[in-house]
């Protein structure tokens, strides 16, 4: 009977799909029969040998070794011992401060920020944070814009790992049709939708409406995970999968984003240096009911399992595409309602004999993961992106009804796949960068309120947003709807941290060539939800 293990190391019999990733506890349960297995296979090679062939030096000594490579091992091993004891001693003496860098702060960290941070470093010695120059305390308390890195080899259960893990934004490019107005540098299809505003509002209304309806009856989560089946034999393991290879065990929808919107803006080329307008579709957010089950599954077993063992996990695998898979059909919903021409693919993850189309994304940026930036060390990104991962540009959107900057990195190749440019920037001097802005809250008539209110000596740039403007959608209780609700009950007037000048030669600073150039992608219709 074929045994497999999935999440929390449950065991069941039966087949299933398989991929390279296996779960936590499946990993552990694979090295230990590993080991096991290699153990056994050394001592019946040894007592295998006949009498005449044992060694003058003992049956237990490995094959092949002699009395003077024990020495030398022994005496190697000495000293890696030595030298472990030095850069205790050298860590022990340093200090959380020491590991914090505070290079590219735009204004210097609050007392609560400091104590944060100092908690992040304290457990661990092996571990270091940058600061982002958007940190902040956010509304519910929580310290944000950083990147925290540490050894592969720490316990999990110091990594602050946020309950929005994978929330993101993708966009697409929609296709530019043809013409005499679109040789001529107009994009028809976007003067179409902003000369009828009114109809455009009504589509995102039914948009936002049906993702509602549709998340509230299939939900994403770790039950939706693929079954991946691991088989155990006593002539050794093996995988057992069907035909179906890594599809989900269970339907689900995605659920309302962020925000959603149709953007449009002017773009050059590489090859032939023509302004072209072109209309793009983005959409921000995630899974809310799987990212609080990863949360809760690193509180369960966060001190059983390492750094590298979680990001190695199937668990972190899954999350992050069914992320990614969850805002490209939300794009692909728009794009249907307003028939707009984008490039999609099927995704052959769904469960579902027929399958579905998702739009491909053409950019998307991470304002939450966890990768390995190194061969020994797995950084955690809060608010921030790895520069060197980024394949088409970073997008960092300010508000949805202001409109997402998309910042281009270098011009490498001009295979039409990176036409936003590469990855830049190094992880030994920065090699992060912020994914967004933040509201800053004005209070009124010196009424105090939950949001942080900036009283620090360096100016910061701000610009007001309100959020029921002609283009902007809402449903009946969105997030959007009961934040400013909250607020007006509270009197706090939100200001959202705007991107001036200082903000654009800090970004510098952090190995991003303002030569490349930012696209502004401005709002046609936006739906919050």
């Amino acid at each position: 009977m074929a045994v497999y293990f999935n999440l929390y190391g449950a065991r069941h019999g039966g087949l299933g799909s398989v991929s390279q990733w296996r779960s936590l506890t499946s990993t552990r349960a694979y090295r230990a029969r590993a080991t096991a297995q290699r153990s056994k296979t050394d001592r019946s090679r040894v007592t295998n040998m006949p009498v005449s062939g044992v060694p003058p030096w003992g049956i237990n000594a490995p094959v092949g070794s002699t009395p003077e490579m024990e020495e030398a091992k022994r005496e190697k091993q000495l000293a890696k011992d030595r030298a472990r004891e030095r850069i205790a001693a050298m860590e022990n003496q340093s200090t959380a401060d020491d590991r914090i860098n505070r290079t590219f702060e735009l204004y210097p960290l609050t007392r609560d920020e400091q104590d944060t941070c100092a908690a992040l470093l304290e457990p661990c010695k092996h571990t270091s944070l940058l600061v982002m120059p958007t940190h902040r305390i956010n509304e519910l308390g929580e310290f944000q814009g950083f990147r925290f890195n540490a050894g592969t080899h720490v316990s999990a259960g110091i990594l602050p790992i946020s309950r929005k893990m994978f929330f993101g934004t993708t966009m697409t490019e929609c296709i530019s049709p043809g013409g005499v107005q679109s040789e001529q540098g107009i994009n028809h299809k976007a003067i179409e939708l902003l000369s009828d505003l009114q109809s455009c509002r009504e589509r995102m209304q039914r948009v936002l409406q049906k993702i509602q309806e549709e998340s509230m009856h299939s939900k994403a989560s770790f039950q939706c995970m693929p079954v991946n089946a691991y088989g155990a034999h006593e002539e050794g393991d093996a995988y057992l999968s069907d035909f179906r290879r890594y599809a989900d065990s269970k339907y689900w929808a995605p659920e309302p984003p962020d925000f959603v919107g149709i953007y449009h803006g002017f773009t050059r080329g590489f090859i032939n240096d023509i302004r072209e307008h072109k209309l793009y579709i983005v959409c921000s957010g995630g899974l809310n009911y799987a990212s609080h089950d990863f949360y809760n599954m690193i509180l369960d077993i966060g001190d059983s399992v390492t750094a590298g063992d979680v990001y190695e996990s199937e668990e972190v695998h899954w999350l992050r595409k069914a992320s990614q898979r969850s805002r490209c059909k939300i794009i692909k919903a728009v794009a249907d309602e307003f028939g707009l021409d984008i490039p999609v693919q099927l995704d052959t993850h769904e469960h579902s004999t027929r399958g579905s189309h998702v739009a491909v994304p053409t950019t998307e940026t991470l304002h939450h993961d966890i990768q390995r930036t190194a061969r020994d060390v797995v950084s955690v990104y809060n608010h921030a992106c790895n520069t060197e991962a980024a394949e088409n540009g970073v997008l960092c959107p300010m508000h949805p009804c202001e409109g997402v900057w998309l910042f281009q990195g270098p011009r490498v190749n001009c295979n039409g796949y990176q036409s936003y440019g590469s990855g830049f920037g190094s992880q030994f001097i920065c090699g992060a960068f912020p994914t967004g802005s933040y509201p800053i809250a004005r209070m009124r008539r010196n009424v105090k309120g939950f949001y942080e209110t900036r009283k620090d000596p360096v100016k910061v740039s701000a610009i007001s947003m309100e959020i029921f403007q002609q283009n902007v959608v809402t449903v009946p209780g969105s997030m959007f709807e009961i934040e400013h609700q909250a607020n007006q009950n509270l009197e706090l007037n939100l200001e959202y941290f705007s991107f001036d000048e200082p903000f654009m030669k800090n970004l510098e600073a952090m190995q991003w060539n303002r030569d490349n150039g930012v696209v502004e992608l401005m709002p046609i219709i936006v739906g919050l939800g």
